[in-house]
């Protein structure tokens, strides 16, 4: 994880054991905070952490439509997968799944939400409403079930 020099940065500044992911939201919303330009860096800089960018806002915006997207739902991620797979390519999803059978393990579940949510703070929630609404509502259209199963 810390080999890429984002994940190595967020683990000097973030990750020790009184600090986490509510004090990097901290940090990248509040000008202030000591730690605010390492936040940046982290989220913006030339070695970001991509996931923090706003999906509507940078991946989709001023799209030239060259490129087919799809939408993977958690409730439903398995089969939006392998749907998505067979259209993109259809003869080989079957021989892929053959050799690499799915073996992922993760120690929270995504669909804990009580867990996820319950480390960050009510002003963080609120600024990623804020900051994520278009993504938020991209969500809602394509995920409805899921927003409503995971969203506070």
């Amino acid at each position: 994880l810390s080999e890429k020099k984002p994940n190595a940065l967020f683990l000097k500044y973030f990750g020790q054991k009184d600090v986490g992911p509510e004090e990097f939201v901290r940090a990248l919303r509040n000008e202030t905070d000591p730690l605010h330009e390492a936040a940046l860096r982290i989220t913006l800089g030339p070695n970001r952490q991509s996931f923090m960018l706003p999906v509507s806002e940078f991946y989709l915006a001023n799209s030239l439509g060259l490129a087919e997207v799809e939408f993977l739902c958690l409730d439903t991620l398995d089969g939006d997968f392998e749907a998505a797979f067979q259209r993109w390519f259809p003869t080989t999803a079957a021989e892929l799944e053959d050799e690499h059978p799915h073996n992922h393990k993760s120690k929270i579940s995504s669909g804990n939400t009580s867990t996820i949510f319950s480390r960050f703070s009510k002003e963080s929630l609120e600024w990623f409403g804020k900051t994520y609404a278009k993504d938020i509502a991209l969500v809602k259209k394509h995920c409805p079930e899921g927003y409503r199963k995971y969203w506070p």
